[in-house]
């Protein structure tokens, strides 16, 4: 008869405990990336926030040159004072712009 041997084996929790450590590993990664990604964006909003108040300033210039009323509808679109009005129905919303300077 023939002897049957048996051949070693790993412990499977150690096959386990690499996988877990090469994906926190890949985690860590992706966590620094986000961490960057939301230093950015951050950095971003704030040049956006800048850059639309100097919009602002500008928009505020032509509209007391050419009158509220004749504001281009695409440049209430960048607009900080521009809101969205309803009509008496409420079913049709219209865009105005207020001067924030007046008062």
């Amino acid at each position: 008869m023939s002897k049957v041997v048996n051949f070693p084996t790993k412990d499977p929790a150690t096959g386990l405990v690499t996988q877990l450590r090469t994906r926190m590993q890949e985690l860590d990664s992706i966590y620094d990336r986000l961490e960057q990604a939301h230093g950015l964006l951050n950095t971003l909003e704030q040049v956006a926030a800048e850059s639309e108040r100097d919009f602002d300033k500008c928009l505020t210039d032509y509209a007391r040159m050419v009158g509220a009323e004749n504001i281009e509808v695409q440049m209430l679109q960048y607009s900080q004072n521009t809101k969205a009005v309803p009509d008496e129905s409420g079913k049709t919303w219209q865009l105005e712009w207020e001067d924030s300077d007046e008062d």
